[in-house]
């Protein structure tokens, strides 16, 4: 069967189980460029556990994930690759405590993707703009709300120039601001890399444009 180009994430009956618990029960998605899903439940209906499967922090007990057309490989080497395309932004954000905002968002393209710093550091001045936080570069994730840290971690997932950008979050749904600034950072993620985004909520309606 030929290749669908325009799918960059794919899950084909993706069940996952935790002892006699199942999370996951033969789910099957399909994400295409520029595209923006929704995945929406109750707390404990398995949204984080789908998230962590595609990403590789987690074996599906059956099922497969592909990733622009190739399996999500179980090899530590080329799963690192794979992640390379994988944004992933947690529930938590786990930002480096000791950098700065700016020094979080150029740490992945310095580290993993050999970035000239300087143009590391343009890009990620840019994407501090881009979600409003560019006069918060200086300033250490314990400086930050909950919500700034969680935009900081947008800006370093796109920083990655990630083909597929997953994200768990509740700070989204506490306001119409909120909302508005979360699907303003999908489709700013979508306009720059032609991507795809995912996020997950806790029983509340996606931000409409």
């Amino acid at each position: 069967m030929p290749m669908d180009e325009s799918v960059v994430l794919r899950g084909r009956a993706v069940s996952k189980s935790f002892g006699q618990l199942v999370v996951l029960d033969g789910i099957d998605i399909a994400v295409e460029k520029g595209e923006v899903v929704a995945i929406i439940g109750p707390s404990g209906s398995g949204k984080s556990t789908l998230l962590r499967c595609f990403n590789g922090l987690e074996t599906p007990t059956s099922g497969t994930i592909e990733v622009a057309g190739q399996p999500l490989s179980r090899n530590r080497r080329e799963l690192a690759k794979q992640r390379e395309h994988l944004g992933m932004v947690f529930q938590r954000f786990h930002l480096f405590p000791h950098l700065t905002a700016l020094q979080n968002v150029m740490e992945g393209p310095l580290t993993v993707k050999k970035m000239d710093r300087r143009q590391a550091m343009d890009r990620a001045y840019m994407l501090l703009e881009k979600v409003g936080l560019r006069d918060k570069a200086n300033a250490y994730p314990s400086k930050l709300s909950g919500g700034q840290q969680q935009r900081v971690a947008i800006a370093r997932a796109l920083a990655m120039e990630s083909r597929d950008v997953a994200r768990r979050t509740d700070v989204g749904a506490r306001s119409r601001t909120g909302r508005r600034g979360l699907a303003g950072h999908s489709r700013f993620g979508q306009r720059r890399h032609d991507d795809a985004s995912r996020y997950t909520r806790n029983g509340v309606r996606p931000p409409r444009g």
